[in-house]
């Protein structure tokens, strides 16, 4: 794939967009830009601070095995940066060397760039502000992360539940939600996808149902984000210890970058969001998205718009922190990532043990390859477990209704459950019997159900509003019917 094919199908897709339409440089920062970028330039422009009054000169971090990185601070980190609306070169590098490692995308060559986000949510929110517009449609699971929810909604974007199965989202469907949605006169801009560890699901797709999904995309012309927060949590089969580490859980299935790269298959519609949240800590904000360089540059100027620049003192922090951990081919990335491995798979398989040992038969659940979730499915499939949350809050537990991650608001029998704090035995037979005591009490069970009827018919109506303006599939006016057939008809008595 040329760099100028990614950067065509890029400039289209964001012509979606009012926001990534309207986006201009500031005019301090187009001179200041310059200023950066040739020091015999005295500038008299910038409301540049003094660097040498701030109190900060150095960074210090300390590690888990008593190590510690330090730097000094200069006046780019400290003071307005000339590029920390996106990230310093060093560390945009870092990303791209990790992604070409990982991935086997040559960044620049393939026609992407990187930017630093301060998580996937950021990343999520600029994604659907430069790629679509109010009153556009963005498909996701028919069970998806909150987060999308919450960020498309009020934002004026419709979001688009797809039936899947244990592969993930279904092509066919998709394929037929976005027929359904243009016969209804509705612009489809983007799937929003989960490939790794789905929150809530916890499933992770296989390589083919990717490839596959891609295609749908292709033929609907749609953007592609892809939230892979959980990549580094791949975990072994229940009761196995061999666990994949940072290359193995890289190199199981290719993402949706590496078939957005391949020559002659893709063409430049992937958004990548990567997180090391989960992996290293979510109290460092720290992410990055790689994406047609078309894209990161609107993103660059929309984070000027936004914030100014990123933080350079955390910009520090993060380049020296990634390349202790990358030196010797990743060696300590990839202990962190098997540390991660190994203890969440503990967490799982005691849960697991417990929940086989307590619940059956009361209750259904997966067993999790990726990530940090499973779905616990009461038996009945027509209880609202919404309306057992207080029980179960009460009976000392928590766990969240699966409702709340369903684009259409329906009622759900499934509960999200997080293994990561399971940390004993103990715990696990502790919150299975909890579980169960709500479960499994008849009169409990029978008052979930109420309603459950209503609330299905509640969130199909308000699908079918949705595509309230469907048309049939011949959606020619019938005037122009009425003309096209008589030509033909005139050309036919001429030719006789």
């Amino acid at each position: 794939m040329a760099a100028s094919s990614t950067s065509t199908t890029m400039d289209e897709l964001l012509k979606r967009s009012t926001v990534a339409q309207s986006l201009v440089r500031n005019p301090i920062r187009v001179v200041m830009n310059r200023v950066f970028a040739d020091p015999s330039i005295l500038s008299l422009a910038g409301g540049r601070p003094v660097a040498s009054v701030f109190p900060l000169v150095g960074l210090s971090l300390k590690l888990k095995d008593n190590s510690t990185l330090t730097t000094d601070l200069v006046d780019n980190d400290l003071n307005y940066g000339a590029l920390n609306a996106i990230g310093t070169p060093a560390l945009r590098g870092w990303q791209k060397a990790f992604v070409k490692a990982f991935h086997g995308v040559d960044v620049d060559a393939k026609g992407y760039d990187c930017v630093v986000t301060p998580g996937n949510s950021d990343g999520i929110f600029k994604s659907v502000l430069a790629l679509s517009d109010p009153g556009d449609i963005i498909f996701a699971d028919a069970y998806t992360y909150t987060g999308i929810l919450a960020c498309a909604r009020p934002l004026g974007r419709l979001v688009v539940g797809v039936d899947g199965d244990d592969d993930g989202m279904s092509p066919d469907a998709l394929v037929e939600a976005c027929e359904r949605a243009r016969r209804a006169g509705k612009r489809c801009a983007m799937l929003y996808v989960i490939p790794n560890g789905h929150n809530p699901l916890g499933l992770t797709m296989p390589e083919k149902r990717r490839k596959e999904l891609y295609l749908a995309c292709r033929a609907g012309n749609l953007a592609v984000v892809e939230d892979d927060s959980y990549s580094l949590l791949r975990l072994p089969a229940r009761g196995k210890k061999d666990y994949a580490g940072l290359r193995g859980a890289l190199s199981l299935e290719p993402s949706f970058l590496a078939i957005d790269a391949l020559p002659g298959f893709g063409d430049g519609r992937v958004v990548r969001l990567d997180s090391f949240s989960k992996s290293l800590c979510p109290g460092l904000r720290f992410g990055f998205l790689t994406a047609p360089k078309p894209l990161v540059e609107k993103l660059g100027t929309l984070n000027e718009v936004t914030t100014w620049s990123l933080s350079g003192v955390a910009l520090k922090a993060y380049e020296i922190l990634l390349n202790d951990l990358a030196k010797k081919n990743y060696a300590k990335l990839e202990k962190q990532a098997k540390d991660v491995q190994r203890l969440y798979a503990t967490r799982r398989d005691l849960l697991l043990d417990a929940l086989d040992k307590i619940l059956k038969p009361h209750a259904t659940y997966n067993a999790p390859k990726s990530g940090m979730f499973l779905l616990v499915r009461a038996a009945d499939p027509d209880v609202d477990v919404a309306a057992l949350l207080d029980d179960l809050l009460d009976a000392g537990v928590a766990a969240l209704p699966a409702a709340g991650f369903r684009p259409d608001g329906g009622p759900s029998n499934a509960f999200r459950v997080s293994f990561t704090q399971v940390h004993s035995r103990e715990v696990a037979e502790r919150a299975a019997t909890k579980l169960k005591a709500v479960l499994s009490d008849a009169a409990k069970v029978a008052a979930a159900k109420k309603g459950w009827a209503a609330k299905r018919a509640a969130a199909a109506a308000r699908v079918d509003a949705l595509f309230a303006a469907e048309r049939p599939p011949l959606a020619v006016p019938l005037p122009y019917v009425v003309a096209g057939v008589s030509v033909l008809v005139a050309l036919l008595l001429r030719r006789k």
